[in-house]
């Protein structure tokens, strides 16, 4: 189905009406970056690219299949499977890529995790990404392993009176290495934070240690609490994804959290 997020199968716009909204964003932007070629992956048709190459642009399409009963196929078209490993490795192999500077991509709900090899091997300069599910997006922007500036993010409302909605994104690449996420934290807010770590983790210790009936408990936080103030602990002196992840997971919910429930 093509609102599953496995669905390998080649997509196409059945809203026409956005659609011809949709195919002038994209070359309006293709015509602004100056792009000298276009790799156009999870093409189907080529329909987003179509506009590019009848002004004379040079484009490279990519999908896993091409509708027969559709137009003739367009001009390097490459049937293969792009979540197959081996197709970027593939593909360098035998396609000549000279001139292409530009990936243009618009996959399945699922994403494209190896959108950063292939902006590595093809080295180019501008990704134009289409894409109908923005959590896949953030995560295949995240996992690049590349440095990038966001040129622009469009929001089109493709399907109105629903909650679907297209994203045009367009990255410049730049080169060098991405910078870590780790930020330096001064050593004597470490020091602080460093006793109040060791606090949550006596009060963490305490909570949890068997006593007898008649042995008072001393009055603290419950053992939740103090692995919520460890991990903000955490989270402060060195952020990442994981810390993020231990608040999410041991914070209480929400009211509003509570409410969707």
């Amino acid at each position: 189905e093509w609102n599953n997020e496995d669905s390998d199968c080649v997509f196409s716009q059945v809203f026409e009406e956005m659609n011809v909204k949709l195919q002038p964003r994209v070359q309006s932007q293709l015509e602004t970056l100056a792009v000298g070629g276009v790799l156009h992956l999870f093409s189907g048709d080529g329909n987003l690219s179509v506009a590019f190459a009848a002004h004379g642009g040079h484009r490279i399409l990519i999908d896993s299949f091409m509708d027969a009963s559709g137009p003739d196929k367009p001009d390097h078209f490459h049937q293969m499977d792009l979540y197959d490993e081996q197709t970027l490795a593939n593909f360098t192999r035998k396609v000549d890529i000279s001139g292409v500077d530009t990936l243009l991509i618009d996959p399945p709900r699922k994403g494209f995790p190896a959108l950063g090899a292939w902006i590595k091997k093809i080295k180019v300069r501008y990704v134009v990404y289409v894409s109908c599910n923005p959590a896949s997006l953030a995560r295949d922007l995240r996992g690049l392993g590349v440095r990038f500036r966001l040129s622009s993010v469009q929001l089109l409302d493709l399907f109105p009176a629903t909650s679907h909605f297209e994203t045009l994104v367009v990255l410049e690449v730049l080169k060098g290495n991405p910078k870590p996420l780790r930020t330096k934290t001064p050593k004597a807010t470490r020091l602080v934070l460093s006793v109040g770590l060791l606090n949550t983790l006596v009060f963490l210790f305490l909570s949890t240690t068997p006593r007898s009936d008649t042995q008072k408990a001393p009055s603290m936080p419950s053992s939740p609490r103090c692995l919520a103030r460890m991990a903000m602990l955490l989270a402060i002196s060195s952020p990442n994804l994981l810390t993020e992840k231990l608040i999410l997971t041991f914070l209480p919910p929400s009211p509003g959290q509570l409410a969707s429930q």
